[in-house]
């Protein structure tokens, strides 16, 4: 729960977005493996496992995934979170 709370996944504070499939993002169970920074809020969650939704970019010839952001599922709506940097995500 403590979390939740800290990935701003609290559906009174967070408002809420449609399931809409955007080009170029795709879903995601990351485990959170490091913390670039002690201040950052994830700093005290790493092993934590978690639904993000990862965005790409295209550079030369390559897709590079650029952002990873917290979501919630529920039925048709998705809870969209706070940010993880992507150098500390690793993919399950």
């Amino acid at each position: 729960m403590e979390f939740l709370a800290a990935a701003h996944l609290d559906p009174k504070r967070q408002s809420i977005y449609s399931e809409r499939r955007r080009e170029g993002e795709r879903y995601a169970v990351v485990k959170i493996i490091d913390c670039q920074h002690k201040d950052w809020w994830y700093s005290k969650f790493i092993g934590v496992e978690c639904f993000v939704r990862l965005r790409f970019n295209n550079y030369g010839r390559g897709e590079f995934i650029s952002e990873g952001v917290l979501v919630k599922v529920n039925k048709n709506r998705v809870l969209s979170g706070r940010s993880i940097s992507v150098k500390d995500l690793m993919i399950i």
